[in-house]
């Protein structure tokens, strides 16, 4: 880099020769305002006499044609009072920083003050407010600048001496002596903001350039002290990431080798430290010519890092409608767009550092693959979306976004597209109330409000967020206790259910069974051996007599042709009428609905015993129920009834039961071995309990699917990142 004398004025803060550039700026600032001024003053005095000359009204003749007269009579003080003004602002600044207060109308003792006074003050006010506005990012950055040359910690609208406000106080100071009527100060206004608005962007700019050139560089954010400024032409022979390297200082070459180590992890490849002033290695310096190229031959040096970030700053806090997403998520090349006429607005620079657009790309088009996720909410994706902005100044500052997964900014935005998926939205009034929409509008309004160019402004929403979302679970995990415990009892009914009608279909097999003992067995005996399993366990003596019993009932009611097997059938029967009633009474079972049972069973003891010895049973009489085997699963049934075994519990997933509404869902459990799944919704409560075979055919269906819910903005990170590389590869 060049040394010379313009190169070492502009320099660090330390070299700066404050009192020589407030004198060139005094000068420049002297020269346009004697511009403006005497613009202002020629077009009153033309303006207002023509409007004299076309009045039919004699007092509005007189009030105008005064006024014209005395700012024309008065012409030479006026200009004289205005600069004079100007000299003791900035020398007030160079002083000791302290400049006027800023200057609003004292509601609280409007009253005293004259209807004329306050109507003339009324009508400045809202100049002042229009002209700030207008030019709000300019005068951003002449603030800093000035505060940069002064020495001060603070130059704001009361500091600066070239505010709109100072300027029409310094008019306003100007004009004291004359008296006028209202409507003639209210036509002269009207002229002078006609006049103003136009010039003050040029204004600004070509003092902003002035402060740039003379080394009043933007505080960077995070170093103590502001980079040099760059020198007029990059090394001869070097390439275009070298000469990004070395215009962005330390925090270019930061950011270089995190796109350098980014791009390499992504494929594959060892990590290489890009040393001083290299740019990294052939990969970024592929992929950064790519922006480079972008800007085809815009004149100008590299823009530093610390006016893009002030840029963004601007555009962060920018109104944006919230009616749908595409206004709400910029294109990476707009962005860039935006942030070049900032830098032409603010400074005078044109072209943007290669590695900046680069690191607006990434982040840019990250957010558009996390937006574009199919199982986001398009109401969460409108709140997400406003982070672009600030993640992107977050790239800028701190390059560890690229290569920590710990990093707070990265860390926020998976937690909260984590949360996201398990939102279902709802009808407006209660969607907009919902406690997990309201925290992370909250969350994400507190970092557009607060973050500049510190990272504890995410760090602190970090906490916030986790803060909620812990208070969150533990309000869900006790609701789901509760739920679960109610699920467990279930499944283990339904498994002892399960059991018990396998062991009556093994008894039943190859035995006819009429439909009285098939009652019996699928009814009340069902749950005596239910319920046994449940209480005393499958080794019980209980369990093994009662499914003694089974085998004895069924025996009461075979056809044997012969008469002594009948005969001790019949002595069989009491005991198992007996045994029947008795296991029945110990589940409480309905006694007349047990009577009804019996006496049905007596029917068919009687036919067993009537039937002539050498009929055989009816062919109508098949095994029912009881005795049918389940189908095996087809072999596609299989496949999906191994993926329903794959869901990980706690995975979210969303389901369409057959007539209703989608609803998002958790797998809070698997019970009986995997045999039953328990859904929740997201406040814990039970949704439902399915059988495994019944979620596989769910799964067959197509009524439901598994969110992916796992870390989206790394995931999008790799995906984009590998995509810009094939670009840079072709």
């Amino acid at each position: 880099m060049s040394n010379s004398p313009d190169n070492q004025t502009s320099g660090s803060r330390g070299r700066l020769d404050g009192a020589k550039v407030l004198g060139r700026s005094q000068r420049t600032a002297e020269r346009r305002l004697l511009e403006l001024l005497r613009s202002v003053l020629d077009s009153a005095d033309t303006q207002l006499m023509a409007r004299v000359e076309s009045s039919e009204d004699f007092e509005l003749y007189t009030a105008h044609h005064h006024l014209a007269t005395e700012l024309r009579r008065k012409r030479f003080t006026i200009e004289q009072r205005v600069i004079g003004a100007l000299h003791d602002a900035i020398q007030q600044l160079r002083d000791n920083g302290a400049g006027a207060t800023p200057h609003s109308p004292d509601l609280a003792s409007l009253s005293l003050v004259a209807s004329d006074t306050l109507e003339r003050d009324l009508a400045l006010e809202a100049i002042v407010g229009r002209a700030r506005q207008a030019n709000k990012q300019s005068l951003g950055f002449l603030c800093q600048r000035l505060g940069h040359v002064a020495a001060v910690d603070t130059v704001d609208g009361g500091s600066n001496p070239v505010d709109p406000r100072q300027l029409t106080e310094m008019l306003k100071r100007a004009l004291e002596d004359i008296e006028a009527e209202m409507p003639a100060w209210l036509a002269f206004f009207s002229l002078f903001e006609e006049r103003l608005s136009p010039q003050l962007p040029d204004f600004y700019r070509e003092l902003n350039r002035l402060l740039a050139d003379a080394g009043a560089s933007l505080p960077e954010p995070g170093r103590s002290t502001p980079r040099p400024a760059p020198s007029a032409s990059s090394p001869e022979g070097g390439s275009s990431t070298s000469a990004v390297a070395d215009s962005a200082g330390e925090a270019g070459q930061r950011l270089v080798q995190a796109l350098d180590a980014l791009i390499r992890s992504v494929s594959g490849e060892s990590t290489v430290t890009a040393a001083p002033g290299t740019g990294g290695g052939p990969l970024p310096r592929d992929l950064l010519a790519q922006f480079d190229d972008e800007q085809g031959d815009e004149p100008g040096l590299p823009a530093s890092m610390q006016d893009v970030v002030a840029v963004l700053s601007t555009l962060q806090n920018a109104p944006r409608e919230a009616d749908n997403d595409a206004s709400v998520y910029l294109p990476p090349a707009v962005i860039r767009r935006q942030v070049r006429e900032g830098l032409v607005a603010g400074s005078g620079g044109e072209r943007m550092d290669p590695a900046h657009s680069c690191a607006i790309e990434i982040v840019s088009l990250v957010f558009e693959s996390v937006l574009e996720h199919p199982d986001l909410p398009d109401r969460m994706k409108s709140s997400i979306a406003r982070l672009q902005i600030p993640v992107v100044k977050v790239a800028l500052l701190d390059p560890a976004l690229f290569s920590e997964r710990s990093h707070p900014a990265r860390r926020l935005i998976n937690e909260m597209t984590h949360a996201a998926v398990s939102w279902s939205p709802a009808a407006a009034p209660e969607q907009e109330s919902d406690p997990l929409l309201q925290c992370i509008d909250d969350v994400v309004a507190q970092i557009r409000r607060d973050f500049r160019n510190e990272l504890d402004a995410f760090r602190d929403a970090l906490k916030t967020f986790e803060e909620f979302r812990a208070n969150e679970l533990q309000r869900v995990r006790q609701v789901e206790a509760r739920t679960r415990a109610v699920a467990e009892g279930k499944a283990r009914l339904s498994e002892a259910q399960d059991r018990a009608a396998r062991e009556i279909r093994e008894r039943c097999a190859g035995l006819h069974v009429p439909p009285a003992v098939q009652a019996i067995l699928e009814g009340p005996w069902m749950r005596v051996l239910s319920m046994t399993l449940l209480r005393e366990g499958g080794e019980s003596d209980t369990w093994r007599r009662y499914l003694r019993t089974v085998e004895r009932l069924l025996d009461t009611v075979q056809f044997s042709s012969d008469h002594e097997e009948r005969r001790d059938l019949v002595l069989k029967i009491p005991g198992v009428l007996k045994e029947l009633r008795a296991g029945a009474n110990g589940i409480m079972f309905d006694s007349s609905r047990m009577t009804e049972l019996l006496e049905a069973l007596e029917a068919a003891h009687i036919d067993a015993l009537t039937r002539p010895l050498s009929d055989a049973p009816p062919s109508e009489e098949q095994p029912g129920p009881c005795a049918a085997e389940p189908e095996p699963p087809s072999a596609e049934l299989e496949a999906y009834l191994v993926a329903v075994d794959a869901l990980p519990v706690d995975c979210w997933l969303e389901w369409r039961p057959e007539g209703h509404d989608p609803v998002r869902c958790r797998l809070a459990a698997r019970f009986s071995g995997g045999a039953w799944l328990v859904l929740v919704n997201r406040a814990g409560f039970r949704l439902a309990e399915l059988p495994r075979r019944a979620m596989a055919e769910e799964l067959a269906g197509g009524r439901l699917r598994q969110l992916d819910d796992g870390a989206l903005f790394d995931k999008a990170l790799g995906q984009v990142v590998t995509e810009l590389r094939k670009r840079a590869s072709a």
